[in-house]
């Protein structure tokens, strides 16, 4: 758990669940709020055709990453760069769910005890990332918000390391990468805390023995409907979240989008899909689920 100076901010680390003496981050979900960026117009192309999206930057560097890495670590791929498209496309719909404005954004010059005193931009919300493989989707909605807390979680401990690396390189420092598998440690921690859950998970069919694999092949092999991994954390989705989170998945039409959304309707959310794409064979979308 990365150390507090003052009870509210935190600097980034790297610990594993196994870790002797680490506890998962506290929850701090008391009066968080999201503030997004001021954002300029960039052109992307979907599974529609060419859309005019709200991009407010570059996309995160990874230029640290080597070969070698990624052999241990999923390569950023369509499914990868479709997530940094919706979370764009999004934009405005974050900062009107947490009413922010532009204006509010760009002003610079009210000091952070008066933001504390209106409850507003104050602090940054909680955002988590659900097999955080290079870091490049933390990196990239971390660098979207002024502010909040970012946390990152990959059961294979080579990917949390590069993830770490990448927030480091990026100049994020408000963030804990944390080895472990799912969202074991924080199941009791972040109940109805989460701002923003994000999971691009194994979604790729495969026999069930492949979910287990210890190399590479775990970061995609979804077993039977490319769905166990995935259904073992939809149970909690829906008690994780905040009154006014939001949860975006990746999916692929052989895990059954509609079933899934249906489940967590049961849970009280609804679900819009974002984007798609076809790459090669897959027809990739992406999903967001609010109350």
């Amino acid at each position: 758990m990365a150390d507090e100076s003052d009870g509210e901010s935190y600097t980034g680390g790297f610990f594993s669940e196994e870790e002797e003496g680490r506890e998962a981050p506290e929850s701090k979900c008391e009066s968080l709020r999201v503030s997004m960026v001021p954002v300029v117009r960039a052109e992307v192309v979907g599974g529609g055709g060419t859309k005019r999206v709200e991009k407010a930057i570059s996309d995160p560097d990874i230029s640290h990453l080597t070969s070698e890495d990624y052999k241990h670590v999923y390569s950023p791929s369509e499914d990868t760069f479709l997530m940094l498209d919706a979370l764009n496309l999004d934009a405005e719909y974050l900062r009107s769910r947490f009413a922010l404005s532009a204006e509010k954004m760009k002003n610079k010059n009210n000091s952070a005890q008066d933001e504390e005193k209106k409850g507003e931009g104050g602090r940054g919300g909680i955002v988590v990332e659900v097999g955080v493989g290079s870091g490049i989707v933390l990196t990239h909605i971390a660098r979207l918000m002024l502010s909040g807390y970012f946390i990152g979680v990959d059961i294979n401990p080579k990917a949390a390391k590069c993830a770490y690396s990448t927030l480091r390189r990026n100049k994020i420092n408000n963030f804990d990468i944390v080895s472990c598998d799912l969202l074991t440690p924080f199941l009791s921690r972040l109940v109805r805390c989460i701002d923003v859950l994000i999971f691009n998970p194994p979604y790729v069919p495969t026999p069930s023995v492949e979910v287990k694999d210890n190399g590479l092949p775990r970061a995609w092999a979804g077993g039977i409907r490319g769905r166990e991994v995935l259904d073992r954390l939809l149970p909690f989705v829906g008690k994780l979240l905040s009154a006014k989170g939001v949860f975006y998945l990746v999916t692929v039409k052989e895990n059954e989008p509609k079933q899934i959304a249906e489940m967590l309707s049961k849970e009280g959310l609804s679900c819009e899909t974002i984007t798609s794409r076809k790459a090669h064979n897959e027809h990739l979308e992406i999903h967001r689920f609010y109350r």
